[in-house]
């Protein structure tokens, strides 16, 4: 019976698309709604100890280098690298344990995360005063190149993606290069199945960041968006091992056609 791998090689590797990446999220989800509930919930309250942290030392005032921004950006990546690795090893059905490739997955996840959010503070550096043209400017031209910046880093981290998920569960096959080639025609299809599982937590998210700029409280997070940070971290957990799952250990080559 050929493998993903296989087709692969004959250049025969179908497309996935944003339906089945998420259908097959969903599926991973119910199977294993317990666990799944249980981190939703670990989360949501590292979410909101992050908002409570950024509200309580105004983090998006602060320098880049000042100790309340570098502590509150690590622990988030580092939390938000510790409860994906455990979802995707859950849902995938590997076991929970404390191994080379969980810390070596967390390790990554964590810079992806901390050296982007840290380099993007120092483009931006603090808000600029609105009554000063010639900073307002400034700052448009930096957001600019940050928004650029950010989307060439997701192209880059969605191409790589199964790289560190191989890392997670010993897959060794799945270097940077072969993850590169295994996405390919399911690049879009994971950007689409992450609008229809997430897009509503994040709008939700994004508002709450809108009446916070509106009311003059730049930055700032209520704690009741939590559970809507944790629903989009789930989300997009589920997703990327629905799409290790069938990109590495569907064997039925059928039911990619389908």
């Amino acid at each position: 019976m050929s493998t993903t791998s296989d087709l692969w090689d004959d250049g025969r590797l179908p497309g996935l698309s944003g339906p089945k990446q998420a259908g097959r999220a969903l599926k991973l989800i119910k199977a294993h709604w317990a666990p799944v509930l249980v981190i939703w919930l670990l989360i949501t309250a590292a979410s909101a100890g992050a908002y409570w942290m950024m509200n309580t030392y105004d983090t998006v005032t602060a320098p880049a280098f000042s100790p309340a921004y570098l502590a509150t950006t690590f622990v988030g990546a580092l939390l938000g690298g510790l409860l994906s690795g455990a979802i995707i090893r859950i849902l995938l059905d590997k076991p929970l344990g404390v191994d080379a490739g969980f810390l070596t997955f967390v390790l990554i996840m964590t810079l992806a995360t901390f050296v982007p959010s840290v380099a993007a503070k120092l483009l931006m550096g603090t808000p600029a005063d609105a009554a000063d043209p010639a900073a307002a400017m400034g700052a448009a031209w930096r957001s600019l190149v940050m928004m650029i910046g950010y989307l060439v880093w997701i192209y880059v981290a969605l191409k790589l993606i199964l790289w560190p998920i191989g890392v997670l569960v010993g897959d060794a096959q799945v270097t940077p290069g072969k993850s590169w080639k295994l996405m390919q025609r399911a690049f879009w299809g994971y950007i689409l199945g992450a609008i229809l599982l997430a897009g509503v937590p994040f709008v939700i998210l994004m508002v709450f960041g809108i009446q916070a700029a509106t009311s003059g409280r730049v930055g700032e997070t209520p704690m009741i968006a939590a559970p809507f940070a944790g629903l989009m971290a789930v989300a997009t957990a589920a997703l990327a091992a629905a799409l290790y799952r069938l990109r590495r250990e569907d064997d039925t080559i059928a039911e990619h056609f389908t």
